[in-house]
């Protein structure tokens, strides 16, 4: 998220059943981004969606989606280690 972003929450599915929420941040701020570290395992079929809530009722154009700062996106990004 950028500049609107106010909450974002990924949730871990195996099937259709939720298994946990692994990052919730409540206080989003595009110039305090953070890293979470969290430990879980992939499992083949398991799903992780990405929740993103905006504030945008001071904002006087249309936002685009898009990688740009002052546009919007719902993104979250995994890394892990070791490499198999």
């Amino acid at each position: 998220m950028h500049q609107a972003g106010r909450r974002i929450i990924t949730n871990h599915y195996r099937g259709d059943k939720l298994l946990s929420t692994t990052t919730q941040v409540d206080f989003y701020q595009f110039d305090n981004q953070q890293i979470i570290t969290v430990d879980y395992v992939f499992k083949k079929g398991d799903t992780y969606h990405v929740y993103c809530i905006y504030d945008t009722t001071s904002v006087k154009k249309e936002i685009e989606f898009g990688g740009g700062s002052y546009d919007e996106m719902c993104m979250n990004f995994v890394y892990y280690y070791p490499a198999l």
